[in-house]
């Protein structure tokens, strides 16, 4: 709109009053309904802002000045603005927050409703929330996800003919009951080359929610003459269902190959069904302590433990980011503990965390993990770069610190270096040393080594341990009886069975094994199959190993045979 430059008193105005874009038609205009809650205290005085995020860009943040109404924000009032941006494409979320100022700064905010008034698209935002420092979680900047739309996620496999590829762009709608169906929901890979013999490429795509799906219909724009054969899968479509569909294809898109049509429409009946885990949107919060050097520039993991699972590890923030943000997480809850690691890279590798909190914007739990210490090697008592934090919520910590004493049984001893992680109900421990032991020379024939790990969240119930050794020393081969690990908080042991080698030149050549818990409700049975060399795929292929292969599944009530 303009530019402003000033220079002590003096101020110079550039007006401009234009959009930077290819052309008007890129301008969209947005109306932006705003309904407070008609609750008591829900109007607010302070200067409220928003953001609109769609497929294709963002606004910015935005001050909602002008309204319809000369006082907005009052307790059940409806306000409208609106705004000019370039093309979002489809709305799918918003960020909304207010500056806390003014004597009444507390907002109860009902729904945000978003038109296209090019498109006359709709896109409603329910949030039913406190933007307050006094009330709920005493936050005033939310972010809000579209009840009409949701991620569609989809894998494609291309056949390997030479001519099995094409340039052409792809679609693919989803009909649901009724023919409800999709837009268009365009598989394209920013530029990338994509749909090549043999690949296997992934898309997230946007659009309605259908209700239970019926058909999928896969089509190629076929602005030019190539052609697509789609192969083994077609899509795999992870929806809020949280089944996965597999859907055999095997024919050609083509003018000129198969049956003539550049269209085939895949019928649920036909798919193989696969429950998946439900992703759910956590918004996280990460609080750096207030103390000298506490801040830092490092790489950041976070792995997450809940009652049905373990999420992946996955890479917090990278540097420069924002402390607050949004990941989706399986849904994993209730939660239990939380893993976090620092690499100790970049110019200030230490850190002091203070607390991470994870709120559930789909069912509004607030977990609190504290650590109140430092991650590093040079600083605090710990020297580590890697913590668990227990969850707290509603003032309730899920999982107690205990001891573990693991003692060991040796039946012909080993010089090599030992490890071990243990698994129960809590996820696991994470990879332990057995370096301390009550004897000076440890996993010598016939003896028992103790070995006392303090301060660990307790797994609960344990389900089994893995154990290997690094091959080292003269004499690294290794006959391990068994493997006892006390609970100190439970009071209970857990025994796990070996009886075989570890070993490069005795047995089945494995320095690795899986133990299941012997007497526990977890398990059943005794289980000691080593740790297998599995197939390796790669965009659509697979290498497979000459030696002969064993699996062995483990679940918390058995394991496969």
């Amino acid at each position: 709109q303009k530019c402003m430059f000033m220079q002590g008193s003096e101020t110079a105005i550039f007006p401009f009053e234009g959009w930077l874009a290819r052309s008007e038609e890129d301008v969209h205009t947005y109306t932006v309904t705003v309904t407070t809650g008609d609750v008591y205290g829900a109007g607010t005085d302070a200067n409220v802002f928003i953001t609109l995020y769609g497929d294709m860009g963002d606004t910015g943040e935005r001050k909602l000045s002008k309204s319809e109404n000369s006082n907005k924000f009052e307790r059940g009032s409806v306000d409208t603005f609106t705004l000019e941006a370039v093309d979002l494409g489809q709305v799918f979320k918003i960020r909304v927050r207010h500056d806390n100022r003014m004597l009444s700064a507390d907002w109860y905010l009902e729904q945000v409703e978003v038109v296209d008034q090019d498109t006359e698209e709709v896109f409603l935002f329910l949030c039913e929330r406190w933007l307050s420092r006094k009330k709920e979680d005493k936050r005033i900047d939310r972010v809000f996800y579209v009840k009409v739309l949701i991620p569609y996620h989809f894998s494609v496999a291309t056949g390997w003919d030479w001519d099995a590829g094409t340039s052409s762009r792809v679609y693919v709608i989803i009909i649901g009951k009724k023919n409800k169906k999709t837009d268009r929901l365009w598989l394209d890979l920013d530029g990338k080359n994509g749909f090549l013999p043999g690949s296997l490429d992934y898309f997230i795509c946007y659009g309605t929610d259908v209700g239970d799906i019926k058909k999928v219909e896969v089509r190629e724009n076929t602005h030019t003459d190539s052609v697509v054969c789609i192969r083994k899968q077609t899509s795999d479509c992870w929806f809020v269902l949280s089944v996965r569909f597999v859907f055999p294809c095997k024919c050609w898109l083509a003018k000129d190959r198969g049956d003539g049509l550049t269209a085939c429409f895949l019928d649920v009946k036909d798919a193989e069904t696969v429950s998946i885990p439900q992703k759910m949107i956590y918004e996280v919060t990460v609080i750096t302590g207030d103390v000298q050097h506490a801040g830092t520039d490092t790489q950041i993991y976070m792995t997450v433990f809940g009652v049905y699972g373990t999420s992946e590890e996955m890479l917090l923030f990278e540097r420069g980011q924002k402390d607050t943000f949004n990941l989706e997480i399986e849904d994993i809850a209730p939660l239990r503990k939380m893993r976090v690691r620092i690499d100790g890279s970049g110019s200030r590798p230490d850190w002091f965390l203070d607390m991470i909190e994870l709120h559930n914007l789909q069912t509004d739990e607030v977990a609190l993990f504290m650590y109140e210490e430092w991650l590093s090697r040079s600083y605090g008592p710990k020297r580590t770069l890697l913590c668990e934090m227990p969850a707290v919520i509603n003032d309730e910590e899920m999982v107690e610190f205990t001891t573990y004493t693991v003692s060991v049984k040796t039946t012909a001893g080993t010089d090599a270096n030992v490890w071990m992680i243990i698994f129960g109900e809590n996820g696991d421990t994470g990879t332990l040393t057995l370096k301390e032991s009550n004897n000076t020379n440890k996993f010598e024939r016939k003896q028992t080594d103790t070995f006392r790990f303090p301060d660990i969240l307790s797994l609960g119930e344990l389900s089994k341990v893995r154990i290997w050794h690094d091959n080292s020393g003269l004499a690294a081969g290794w006959h391990l009886e068994y493997v006892d690990v006390h609970d100190d908080i439970l009071g209970k042991k857990f025994r796990f069975q070996c009886d075989r080698w570890l070993a490069k030149n005795e047995d089945d050549g494995q320095i690795m094994r899986e133990l299941a818990c012997a007497n526990s409700d977890n398990s059943v049975g005794v289980h000691n199959s080593p740790i297998c060399n599995p197939f390796y795929f790669h965009n659509g292929t697979y290498f497979q190993v000459k030696q002969n292969i064993k699996w062995e599944l483990n679940g918390w009530k058995s394991v496969s045979v």
